[in-house]
C-alpha cells in the first residue's frame, strides 16, 4: 500500500498547506527518539548494518518502510519494549490505512512476569 492510497482524516495536523499523515506524526517520534540519544541519521544507519540513511530519512518522514528496517533501526537504537511496540502499532495502522485501522483496536499486551 502505497502512502498516497490512505485516507487522511480531516483532524489530521496541517504543514504548509498539506494533511499530514498519522504515521507522518506517529513516526516522527522515532526521529525523537533519535535525537534525544544524541544519534544522527548516519550513525543510526551505520549501527543498523545494512541500513541506509535514505531509509533512516524516510522512517522519520513517515514514508513507508519495511517492518524489518523498523526493527534494525530500532535496535540499533536501543528502543525500549514500550517505544518498541508503539512504533511498531504506528507501522501496522499505517499499512491498514485510516479507514480500516478505525475498525480495530491494536495496543500492546502487558509485560510478561519472567522468573
Amino acid at each position: 500500500m502505497t502512502k498516497s492510497s490512505h485516507t487522511l482524516s480531516a483532524s489530521a495536523p496541517v504543514r504548509k498547506g498539506r494533511r499530514i499523515a498519522a504515521s507522518e506524526v506517529k513516526l516522527a517520534e522515532f526521529k525523537r527518539l533519535r535525537e534525544a540519544r544524541g544519534l544522527s541519521q548516519s550513525a543510526v544507519a551505520r549501527s543498523a548494518r545494512g541500513l541506509s540513511r535514505a531509509a533512516i530519512v524516510a522512517l522519520e518522514r513517515g514514508l513507508p518502510v519495511k517492518l524489518g528496517t523498523l526493527k534494525l533501526a530500532a535496535d540499533a537504537m536501543g528502543v525500549p519494549r514500550h517505544e518498541w511496540l508503539s512504533l511498531v502499532i504506528t507501522w501496522v495502522k499505517d499499512a491498514l490505512g485510516d479507514e480500516l485501522a478505525k475498525e480495530f483496536v491494536i495496543k500492546p499486551l502487558p509485560e510478561r512476569k519472567t522468573g
